[in-house]
């Protein structure tokens, strides 16, 4: 039997060999129901891989805060990179 405990912000550890067997990783979304007495949750889609090469500095240049880069981006690839975070919220 895996038990955990119900914390007072009704946050709960799901115990390890559980999460491996559902498939459930860090930042997968979960969906929960109740349902003939159980509770009772599914995977809703797998966490898409991040990763940041290069960090960009906020800098002042010319009296203005701007974003430096190591590597040029084009800004097509900047907005359609705020809307992905965006729509993540």
């Amino acid at each position: 039997m895996n038990a955990t405990k119900v914390r007072p912000k009704n946050q709960v550890t799901l115990p390890t060999a559980v999460l491996k067997s559902a498939g459930v990783g860090v930042d997968d979304l979960v969906e929960w129901r109740f349902e003939g007495g159980e509770i009772r949750g599914a995977r809703l889609e797998k966490a898409k891989p991040r990763t940041i090469v290069h960090r960009p500095k906020l800098i002042r240049r010319h009296g203005l805060l701007v974003f430096d880069v190591p590597y040029p981006i084009p800004p097509e690839a900047f907005v359609a990179a705020v809307r992905e975070e965006r729509e993540e919220q």
